[in-house]
């Protein structure tokens, strides 16, 4: 009875200290209507800067080199980086120069360039806007088709700081506390060509789907490449006589293709059939997909023949990799597949137009997981006479409750107005995993934030930059 009084005397302590420092100290005092006013211009004034700066620049080195004169305009500290990134830095506030030092990092990328510009602005706005903080920076670092190149290069000087708090766009506010190992695969062989016999040919084409990021396990995505190569591989078990000429789609390995290509020859004997298989497939797709896919576009038509077609032995090479290989949820919290999904597989894209080559990109909870992928996948390939490469490879970020770092930016959140979610992980291949595999001791969060409460996201950070001044 005695240690329950002594923990719950302590918790009422612990409470009534912890109000009296966020709402009663002069260091935390809430932003007046013409500070809030000001903070909320500016994330609007400075993402309409930026987007010019992003799209207009044939390089993401002008990106650089723009944002470098930004930043100096507007009375920062600016260097430029190795790789492509930069720093743009205020030095602490008035006798807060022992206060901790915190550090924002965002993508700096002409890819989906409005979400990367969101990202920049609210960080630049809170550090223009905050009155009370340590020393706070912001780092951009260069990105090109999602391969990280600027946070690889970053130097790891740069990640010993009390508080490193990555901003990437998210649908909704998130806090990520800890990321999925991720990897690209390439499984490709030599193509030759034959002619053809047949007399009929036919383009099926679908079009018109979202191109998202291959991370989002909320619902379930349509897959063109998928979605043909059942077709291709229903035909051929089913006895139909069915030759391949050319299968393209998609548009990069870690995102949902939007549309797919196949051209297919057809003989005579089996065109009944094959068109009968090619309707019902059309209407389940639509089923399944076209609340969610309003856009989307299913077409079959009938073209000229072309002169030659894919050799047999590749077609067939092509129709086994396709079938034996996993797309989707590869494993779950579940022995019978139910439960949460612990790894994700998505065919991105699928070329025929020199040689065959499929490239993917698969997430794994963890880094044991990650390995069981690659030799799984790699031994599909090769038993389909196919070539297996590992072109990019993230580490899994391990996944830790945010500790003090989460319960200030959690209190600031509700200062600004955010109510703010509990730490998850994430699927999305994340900068975070380079920066924790150079520092794994380095006390980073990522914080989502997006268009729609760009403002309050923002009063968050300014917010969070003074809360932590009373930490010295």
């Amino acid at each position: 009875m005695r240690k329950s009084l002594i923990f719950i005397i302590a918790v009422v302590v612990t409470a009534a200290t912890l109000f009296f420092t966020f709402n009663f100290s002069g260091c935390t005092a809430s932003l007046d209507e013409e500070s809030a006013s000001q903070l909320k211009n500016d994330v609007y004034d400075i993402y309409e800067e930026l987007k010019p700066i992003y799209l207009d620049s044939k390089d993401i080195y002008e990106v650089r080199d723009h944002m470098y004169e930004w930043g100096k305009e507007h009375g920062f500290s600016v260097s430029k980086l190795a790789g492509g990134n930069l720093v743009i830095t205020k030095h602490p506030s008035r006798n807060k120069k022992d206060s901790p030092e915190t550090v924002f990092q965002c993508t700096m990328s002409q890819d989906n360039y409005k979400e990367h510009c969101q990202t920049a602005a609210i960080a630049l706005a809170a550090m223009k806007n905050a009155s009370i903080h340590g020393q706070v920076s912001l780092i951009l670092t260069a990105d090109i088709e999602g391969k990280h190149t600027g946070a690889k290069m970053l130097s790891r000087s740069y990640l010993n700081t009390d508080y490193f708090m990555n901003l990437e766009y998210s649908p909704e506010t998130a806090v990520y506390t800890g990321s999925a190992a991720t990897a690209e695969y390439s499984m490709s062989c030599p193509l030759t060509k034959s002619e053809t016999a047949a007399d009929k040919a036919y383009e099926i084409t679908i079009t018109g789907l979202s191109c998202v990021d291959s991370s989002d396990c909320s619902k379930k995505h349509p897959n063109p490449i998928v979605t043909i190569a059942d077709l291709l591989t229903n035909c051929k078990s089913g006895g139909l006589i069915i030759e391949l000429a050319e299968f393209n789609g998609g548009t990069s390995a870690c995102k949902f293709p939007s549309s797919a290509t196949a051209v297919i020859v057809v003989d005579q004997s089996s065109e009944t059939k094959f068109l009968k298989k090619l309707e019902k497939c059309q209407d389940d797709f639509t089923d399944d997909y076209y609340n969610d896919q309003p856009k989307m576009d299913f077409e079959c038509k009938e073209v000229q023949v072309p002169s030659n077609v894919i050799s047999e032995k590749y077609t067939s090479n092509i129709l086994s990799l396709m079938y034996t290989t996993v797309n989707g949820t590869y494993s779950t919290t579940e022995e019978d597949g139910e439960g949460d999904p612990t790894a994700l597989a998505n065919k991105g894209i699928i070329s025929t137009k020199d040689d065959f080559e499929l490239s993917m990109c698969v997430r794994a909870a963890d880094n044991g997981l990650l390995e069981d992928m690659n030799r799984s996948y790699k031994k599909s390939a090769e038993l389909s006479d196919m070539k297996f490469a590992i072109k990019d490879e993230t580490p899994c970020w391990p996944f830790s409750d945010g500790g003090d770092f989460y319960k200030v930016l959690s209190s600031a959140g509700s200062q600004g107005g955010l109510d703010m979610p509990e730490p998850s992980s994430t699927f999305k291949k994340s900068e975070c995993a380079v920066f924790y595999k150079k520092k794994n001791d380095i006390n980073m969060i990522s914080f989502g934030v997006n268009n729609g409460s760009s403002f309050e996201q923002s009063k968050t950070l300014v917010y969070f930059l003074s809360f932590i001044c009373l930490e010295k």
